[in-house]
C-alpha cells in the first residue's frame, strides 16, 4: 500500500475534512483583507483568517449561483475543474 503524501515541512498538516485552496492578492488587497478581518473577527465568528476568507468567497459564490444558476450550486464540469496555470493575460480589477 502506498504511503500517504506528507506535506512539506513549511506547510501545516491539514485538518481532517479540509482541503487547501489558494490564490494571490496584491499587497494593497492583502492589507485590506487583513484589516477587515482584524476589525470584525472574534473567536465566535471568524476564529482565523482562513474562516474569514472562506466565508467571503462563499458569499460571492452564493451570489453567482443566485444570479446565474437559479440559486443552485453549479454542477461540476465534465472532466472536472481544471486550474489555470501560468501567468494570466490580465488581472481583472474592480475599479468602477
Amino acid at each position: 500500500m502506498p504511503e500517504p503524501e506528507t506535506p512539506p515541512a513549511d506547510e501545516p498538516t491539514p485538518k481532517k475534512g479540509l482541503v487547501r485552496i489558494q490564490g494571490y492578492a496584491t499587497a494593497e488587497e492583502n492589507t485590506r483583507i487583513r484589516n477587515a478581518y482584524a476589525a470584525v473577527s472574534s473567536p465566535s465568528n471568524y476564529p482565523n483568517i482562513g474562516h474569514f476568507v472562506t466565508a467571503a468567497v462563499l458569499e460571492f459564490v452564493e451570489r453567482l449561483e443566485r444570479e446565474h444558476n437559479d440559486g443552485k450550486p453549479f454542477p461540476t464540469p465534465a472532466g472536472g475543474v481544471k486550474s489555470r496555470r501560468g501567468r494570466p493575460a490580465a488581472i481583472p480589477t474592480n475599479s468602477a
